[in-house]
């Protein structure tokens, strides 16, 4: 018997044909997602000159994020067998997100925005259940898989504590 994501199967099932499809076109929204995020936290640096080192901390990290949302549709294209299909998460959702993203960088931009407000929009997103459950998306046992999500939710865990800091200090 094999456990993935909590169940026990004799075999997983794979992730294949369309199912694939919609899980490497949701990877690839996740990806956007994360880029997003960046471009959001690198406005914020330029608007909020005084603080651009706390966002800078951001920006690289969610950089980093995207390229490894790459490396995970990598994983499942390369072995689909490994995969199991997981929790129904959709490009579609994802886009909708990144276009939240996009307005909220915008209104960032034009400088109207409180910082604080900015703080709390990060905080919002950074515990979004595209950050912090995206890995339901599959279920795998495949160690590369595990120690990708681990560095991202690792490091999206310690954005929402350094966003929270900043706004009980803010306070």
């Amino acid at each position: 018997m094999k456990e993935v994501q909590g169940c026990l199967w004799e075999e997983a099932p794979a992730v294949n044909g369309q199912e694939l499809e919609r899980t490497l076109e949701t990877l690839a929204a996740l990806g956007d997602f994360e880029r997003a995020l960046g471009d959001m936290y690198a406005t914020c640096a330029r608007v909020w000159s005084d603080d651009a080192k706390f966002w800078a901390r951001f920006v690289e990290a969610e950089t980093r994020h995207a390229e490894l949302m790459g490396r995970i549709a990598g994983l499942i294209s390369s072995d689909p067998a490994s995969f199991g299909p997981g929790r129904p998460l959709t490009a579609a959702a994802t886009r909708a997100q990144v276009e939240y993203i996009k307005e909220r960088t915008r209104k960032f931009a034009d400088g109207s925005t409180a910082p604080r407000t900015a703080l709390l929009v990060a905080a919002e997103l950074e515990r979004s259940v595209l950050e912090q459950r995206f890995y339901e998306l599959v279920a795998t046992d495949d160690p590369e898989y595990r120690s990708l999500v681990k560095t991202i939710v690792g490091e999206t865990e310690k954005h929402a504590r350094w966003l929270d800091e900043r706004l009980k200090a803010d306070a």
